[in-house]
């Protein structure tokens, strides 16, 4: 089994050079391998367009800096899902708002590799 988590902290190591392209190719083919018999659809869903996007990289269809630019596009944002009994209300430091019940929203952070 293989998390969301786990896989988002990789392509973030790989683009800090924490980790060279071959390192997080032979990572990620290690750790998803059957992973549709116990992965969350998530976690999936974020394999296949990595394993995309590194095809298209592997066959000259992008540049090494157009790999990393789209890496970089699917860990900048998450999926959230607030599932409270009552609204739930979210602070940052730029505003606050109230969130209903199962309400699901996109945060994008998009700061984190200027």
């Amino acid at each position: 089994m293989i998390q969301e988590k786990e896989i988002r902290n990789a392509v973030v190591n790989y683009l800090a050079g924490e980790q060279s392209l071959d390192e997080f190719e032979d990572w990620l083919a290690q750790r998803s391998w059957n992973m549709h018999l116990d992965s969350e659809p998530s976690a999936q869903d974020l394999v296949g367009k990595i394993e995309l996007a590194l095809a298209e990289y592997s066959n000259g269809h992008k540049s090494e800096r157009e790999l990393r630019n789209e890496l970089r596009s699917l860990v900048e944002t998450c999926r959230v899902v607030i599932g409270s009994a009552s609204n739930v209300t979210m602070t940052t430091a730029f505003s606050s708002s109230e969130i209903r019940p199962s309400q699901v929203f996109d945060i994008r952070i998009s700061e984190v590799f200027s």
